[in-house]
């Protein structure tokens, strides 16, 4: 395999990085799995005799993206947390009378609908 594929698989490589940068960005987590095997194919045909520069950059990409997915998996498991912490806290709905004593259970029905 010539230096000029190489350089082709690296170039295809960074347009995958690219695309994985703004899937993440978008918030589009189905396409990474098919960036991934796509980003393991190209990584697989790159060798480290392709121009430097290339390397350096396709590197900084996967760092850059790397530390996107960091970020962005923090920020869901921040909102599962969150989520867990009131569901955990829910406490069951408290009614009242009209003279102010608490009623148990589900509230009496009365004559008004309300809807969301």
């Amino acid at each position: 395999m010539g230096l000029l594929k190489r350089q082709d698989h690296l170039d295809a490589l960074e347009d995958v990085l690219d695309q994985e940068r703004q899937a993440i960005l978008a918030g589009r987590f189905d396409i990474l799995a098919r960036l991934m095997a796509e980003k393991s194919r190209l990584v697989d045909h790159a060798h480290a005799s392709a121009r430097p520069d290339l390397l350096i950059r396709v590197r900084d990409k996967a760092t850059r993206n790397q530390a996107l997915l960091q970020a962005a998996s923090q920020g869901v498991r921040a909102v599962s947390n969150r989520l867990s912490r009131q569901e955990t806290r829910a406490k069951p709905l408290q009614t009242y009378d009209r003279n102010g004593r608490r009623l148990g259970g589900e509230p009496a029905a009365s004559g008004l609908e309300k809807r969301a």
